[in-house]
């Protein structure tokens, strides 16, 4: 569906990720099929993996696939944390270009510019993708973007030009959406907003929670939040 939707307009990355290998490429092999222009898969998690065994996992991956791969590092998430040299090796590797990095670690994130100049690297913390435009990073990839995607462009540009002031703004405005967002119930209330832009999602799958009228009213707030702000400018 989103293939068909991008038609050829924009570049599109397929997750694959997963703890089944066969599974993993069997998507890869589909996303090649639908005419995808890169894949991406989130570290191995649940048994505690040795970091060999999480690069033996990407190099295997880029290995057998005909798309490019951005590696994923969230260790708040997988209760996986790979260090510095993991992930300049992994970023170094034949078909490897790029990495979502979500992580505290901007020390990290700087020295991978440095030392990976050819590779993507995208943001992952929404809340604080003004600290990582700075440091010269390539783009983002998260949750909230469904929504306020536009104003992550707006914080990407205003970092190119150097208007610092506005860029804080935006952040500002980003990081008060993505509070609301966190104390009603992330997923629930995001999808609830694309749902009174037009987009419906139904909901979110077991095992997370049935969106409640508590989700539905964060949601009015939060749409009514973002289209004052737009309106502003």
């Amino acid at each position: 569906t989103a293939a068909e939707a991008a038609k050829g307009e924009s570049k599109l990355i397929a997750h694959v990720g997963s703890n089944i290998i066969e599974e993993t490429l069997e998507l890869s092999r589909l996303a090649a099929e639908l005419s995808y222009d890169a894949i991406s898969a989130v570290t191995p998690y649940y048994y505690k993996f040795t970091s060999k065994e999480i690069r033996d996992y990407y190099r295997y991956i880029a290995d057998n696939s005909s798309l490019p791969l951005i590696i994923y590092n969230i260790p708040m998430l997988t209760g996986v944390s790979l260090n510095r040299n993991d992930l300049s090796e992994l970023l170094s590797y034949k078909n490897i270009i790029g990495i979502k990095y979500t992580a505290n670690d901007l020390y990290m994130l700087e020295r991978l510019r440095v030392e990976c100049k050819d590779a993507y690297l995208y943001s992952g913390f929404d809340e604080m993708l003004l600290s990582a435009a700075v440091l010269e990073t390539d783009g983002a990839i998260g949750s909230t973007y469904n929504i306020i995607g536009h104003w992550a462009k707006d914080i990407m540009e205003a970092v190119n030009t150097r208007d610092l002031d506005r860029a804080r703004a935006v952040q500002h405005n980003m990081n008060t959406v993505i509070d609301k967002l966190i104390e009603a119930g992330l997923y629930q209330t995001i999808k609830e907003v694309l749902g009174l832009y037009g987009v419906k999602c139904n909901g979110c799958r077991m095992p997370m929670s049935k969106t409640t009228e508590q989700h539905r009213e964060a949601a009015k707030d939060i749409y009514a939040y973002i289209e004052g702000v737009d309106n502003c400018h």
